[in-house]
C-alpha cells in the first residue's frame, strides 16, 4: 500500500499540479475539515481507505471528472484523476536533393511525432463520503 501511494505522489509532481501542502494554504477550510488522523497523509498526497473527500481534495486535488455508480445497492460515488503520457507516432519523410555530381537523390528519414495522450490514472470510490477503494489503473 505505502507503494501505490508513493506512486500517487509521483504522478502530482509528474503532472505539474500545485503541492497538497499549497492546496491546503489556499484552501483553509477545506484543509480544516480534515480530521487530525488524516491530514498529515492528505499533505504527503497519499489517499487511503477512510479518508474523506476533503482530504482527498487536499492530497490530489480536484479530479477530472466524477460519476456516481450503484454497487450492490450501495450509492457510491467514483472519481477519476488522469494524466498525461507521450506516444509517439511513427513519420516517414522523404528528403530530395542534388548531390554535388548533380544526381538527383531521395532519401528516407523517420522521425516519431510525440503526440500527448490523457489516460484515466487513479479512480477512488467512495461510500457515505469516505475512501473505500484506491486504485492505480492502467
Amino acid at each position: 500500500m505505502k507503494h501505490f501511494l508513493s506512486i500517487l505522489a509521483v504522478i502530482l509532481l509528474a503532472a505539474g499540479c500545485t503541492s497538497p501542502s499549497q492546496r491546503a494554504k489556499d484552501s483553509p477550510e477545506i484543509f480544516g475539515k480534515i480530521p487530525p488522523a488524516q491530514k498529515e497523509a492528505a499533505l504527503r498526497g497519499e489517499v487511503s481507505p477512510g479518508m474523506n473527500k476533503n482530504a482527498v481534495l487536499i492530497a490530489l486535488g480536484k479530479p477530472t471528472r466524477k460519476t456516481t455508480i450503484n454497487n450492490d445497492g450501495h450509492a457510491q460515488e467514483k472519481w477519476i484523476y488522469t494524466e498525461t503520457r507521450t506516444e509517439y507516432m511513427p513519420n516517414v519523410d522523404h528528403i530530395a536533393f542534388r548531390s554535388p555530381n548533380g544526381a538527383n537523390v531521395v532519401t528516407t528519414v523517420s522521425r516519431p511525432i510525440p503526440i500527448p495522450v490523457p489516460h484515466d490514472a487513479i479512480e477512488i470510490i467512495f461510500e457515505k463520503d469516505q475512501v473505500v477503494s484506491c486504485t492505480r489503473l492502467r
